[in-house]
């Protein structure tokens, strides 16, 4: 269920292994607004092992710079370091070009739009999807990869959405005429009232967000672009050149929301991924990741195990490391006013690009699946 990078993803992997998988999804066709993802050595690693190599589908970063407001150098993350560590790119991806990407190893008819679930029973024999035109289809497995919304995940666990975390950001992906378009380096700015990010996406485009304080009733301005202007137009260069060429027509609202990750990532014959199971603030650039961690992971485990033994592989694979991920997303200082401590110095570059990359290990399937390919290649060489 959903036709985003996470039920693609997915269904890529699955038809791999030789597995019929059939997307829906409730919207007429796929969702290709949004801007673009961040692609870490974890979700490079993933795309791999699904077959879908990132090299060409995006730009490389090199360097990742967080300042403040005003300019002051607050980190620096080393992202060729990264990758020679690793052995894969970091890159940024136009979130459209990746969905397509994904969507054409799959056949026409394995998409089917217009769908929306209002219920999912289960037994012994398999499991029965209901939708709201009066469709319904009985399968050995549901994966549910429908969003922060999702109707699976409450259909068999309960509960509601996610939750609004108080803040969003305005994002775009536009033609800009700054040189980080056209280059290897992005830029984070942040101070206690929002933050701002600006990364090239490959032939010269640029991703920009805005973080500003949000609840979900808030109205939408008139003018978003007038109000960012005036609220981070006194921002560090370049962000007034990037909101100078920016119109109101290219901006999208990205809510900030978080789900509790369950105890259990499967019920049944029913298994949840992506922003279902771990919706989090995108604060470590991870949700994408995870997701394509996720659909990784759900794909190894199916080809080594029977289902039930797969599904219980994959909770102990996943869920402590989407855990650890949400929680960390959600404690970011610029979500945080009172973390003013967190800019009050500098780590040195070799040694925060050190511990992210630390992190990005712990919270990973994929890099260890790497490390363990590279030792073999190793010693057959």
């Amino acid at each position: 269920m959903g036709a985003g990078i996470g039920g693609l993803a997915a269904a890529r992997g699955l038809q791999n292994l030789g597995h019929e998988c059939v997307v829906y999804e409730q919207a007429e066709a796929l969702r290709l607004s949004g801007a673009a993802v961040t692609i870490w050595p974890n979700g490079s690693a993933a795309l791999t092992e699904l077959r879908i190599p990132p090299e060409w589908l995006g730009q490389r970063i090199d360097r990742f710079e967080l300042r403040s407001a005003q300019g002051r150098m607050m980190g620096v993350l080393d992202g060729v370091r990264l990758a020679r560590r690793f052995g894969v790119p970091v890159m940024v991806i136009p979130r459209r070009r990746l969905l397509q990407r994904l969507a054409e190893g799959l056949a026409s008819d394995r998409l089917r739009f217009a769908h929306t679930c209002t219920a999912v029973r289960q037994d012994e024999s398999g499991a029965t999807v209901q939708f709201e035109n009066g469709d319904s289809v009985t399968v050995d497995l549901v994966i549910g990869a429908d969003g922060y919304r999702s109707a699976v995940r409450t259909a068999v666990l309960g509960g509601g959405p996610a939750e609004p975390t108080g803040w969003a950001e305005w994002q775009g992906l536009s033609q800009i005429s700054t040189h980080l378009a056209h280059g290897h380096q992005s830029l984070s700015l942040t101070d206690k009232n929002g933050a701002c990010g600006l990364m090239p996406a490959g032939e010269g485009m640029l991703q920009w967000w805005f973080v500003v304080p949000w609840a979900p009733d808030s109205p939408r301005p008139s003018s978003v672009v007038s109000m960012l202007r005036e609220r981070f137009g006194s921002w560090m260069d370049p962000v007034p050149e990037v909101l100078d060429e920016v119109s109101d027509d290219e901006v999208n609202l990205w809510p900030y929301v978080r789900h509790r990750v369950p105890r259990s990532l499967s019920v049944g014959r029913v298994v949840l991924l992506g922003d279902a199971v771990h919706a989090m603030p995108p604060t470590l650039s991870q949700g994408a990741n995870q997701t394509l961690e996720d659909a990784m992971v759900l794909t190894a485990q199916l080809r080594a195990a029977p289902l039930s033994s797969a599904l219980r592989g994959y909770n102990r694979a996943r869920r402590r490391r989407a855990a650890v991920v949400s929680r960390l997303a959600a404690r970011s200082p610029a979500q945080d006013p009172d973390a003013a401590w967190v800019r009050s110095f500098v780590v040195p570059p070799a040694v925060s690009t050190w511990l992210f990359g630390s992190l990005l290990r712990v919270v990973s399937n994929s890099l260890g699946l790497r490390t363990l390919h590279d030792g073999r290649a190793g010693r057959s060489a």
